[in-house]
């Protein structure tokens, strides 16, 4: 008597989020995508924090971003076109003791998008990037905000409101500006925050309602000393 083996089982790697969501989007486009030497480390610290020493996890986030951009780059139907980005550091442990880092940005992706490249009966299965787009995953609130603050062992140090970009290699167009109070980057509207940014108005103080009483006196201000229909030329 005769006996089938039975076939091995083909153990799925540990993916991390970020990496399932990479291959996700590379599906979609028909294409593969292909681990990289910083996957595989980001792959070993999340096992590390997950599965030997997660007791030993900690998390540092010194910079949170709050940029506008536009709804079709935010994955799933959500009601808003402002997202959060994080810069975190994350240490863990080894089983050997080793010390393990993982450093990156977190809530976004560079979406391939594709095209067919096709033969003269209009057939073909290969397909080559035209671009990247971002792809935002965490939409502002101020509960997000404020779970990443309770995240971080040193809160969150540096807080940055700004422009999406619309394709790379830059995550970020126009002007970038530092918001100094957690209070007024969770509250005030994106154009605000913008406003207060432009005129350096942000303190580490909470200073949102002054701007709003202030704000467009201080706007309209700015204008007319710009506005050369002020300006007096004296002839000689």
């Amino acid at each position: 008597m005769s006996y089938k083996q039975k076939p091995v089982e083909q153990k799925q790697p540990n993916y991390t989020i970020r990496i399932k969501r990479l291959i996700e989007a590379y599906d979609k486009a028909n294409l593969e995508y292909v681990l990289t030497p910083d996957d595989t480390k980001e792959m070993q610290f999340f096992n590390a924090a997950t599965n030997i020493n997660p007791d030993l996890l900690q998390e540092f986030i010194p910079n949170v971003y709050r940029l506008k951009t536009n709804k079709r780059f935010l994955y799933g139907q959500v009601p808003t076109d402002e997202v959060i980005v994080f810069y975190s550091h994350r240490t863990c442990q080894l089983f050997s003791g080793k010390h393990i880092e993982d450093h990156r940005m977190h809530e976004y992706i560079w979406n391939p998008i594709s095209r067919a490249n096709r033969n003269a009966e209009g057939q073909s299965d290969v397909y080559t990037i035209i671009r990247y787009e971002p792809l935002f995953f965490l939409p502002f609130t101020k509960k997000a905000v404020e779970e990443l603050q309770t995240r971080s062992i040193t809160g969150i140090t540096n807080l940055y409101v700004g422009t999406a970009s619309r394709s790379s290699p830059d995550l970020t167009t126009g002007d970038i500006f530092a918001i100094r109070n957690i209070e007024d980057f969770k509250n005030g509207t994106w154009q605000e925050l913008m406003d207060m940014g432009r005129f350096n108005y942000s303190t580490t103080e909470s200073v949102l309602e002054d701007w709003r009483s202030e704000g467009d006196s201080i706007k309209k201000t700015s204008r007319s000393l710009l506005n050369p229909s002020n300006v007096t030329t004296v002839i000689k």
